[in-house]
């Protein structure tokens, strides 16, 4: 009989734990959107860095998201094992150097840097526009061989209402 009241209670303890997908989907509903590259993976060859953007302009204040992510990583690492790196700038230009040996990591999720940021610009009219980038790295550690790194860099702009 004891032995039914452990089991049970086992049971009950297992079923309030939060599943691991779960833990994906709390608080990134935010980041559902479609995607403005209709990308079609398996027809490139290559693996190579992308990011899908909600939009490309916002207004000033506004926060902007995206998801950085490596199309293609099959190619690179078969197993789940490996967790690529992902760091992000946003703002002034920045060098491919500073971006990489910066301490400045992105949150991955399955292999997915879900960012997001406060579009900002201090400088702006009424009804003016300005430019600005984004920048990102991948770095997909490989033992016994140097890192497979991946760069992109992103216009965005800021509308002043």
């Amino acid at each position: 009989m004891k032995l039914i009241y452990v089991f049970m209670a086992s049971v009950f303890l297992a079923s309030c734990q939060k599943s691991p997908a779960n833990e994906i989907k709390d608080g990134l509903e935010e980041f559902n959107f479609r995607p403005n590259n209709p990308l079609k993976p398996n027809t490139y060859f290559n693996s190579f860095a992308l990011g899908f953007v909600e939009k490309d302009t916002v207004q000033n204040g506004e926060t902007y998201r995206l998801k950085l992510f490596l199309v293609n990583h099959d190619k690179l690492y078969p197993s789940d094992s490996v967790s690529p790196r992902i760091k992000f700038h946003h703002g002034d230009s920045i060098s491919w150097g500073k971006l990489y040996d910066s301490d400045k990591l992105a949150k991955v999720i399955k292999d997915t840097a879900y960012i997001k940021f406060t579009a900002k610009s201090d400088d702006l009219q009424k009804g003016e526009v300005k430019n600005y980038k984004w920048y990102g790295s991948i770095a997909v550690p490989r033992p016994e061989m140097s890192d497979s790194v991946f760069v992109i860099a992103y216009d965005y702009y800021i509308q002043q209402k």
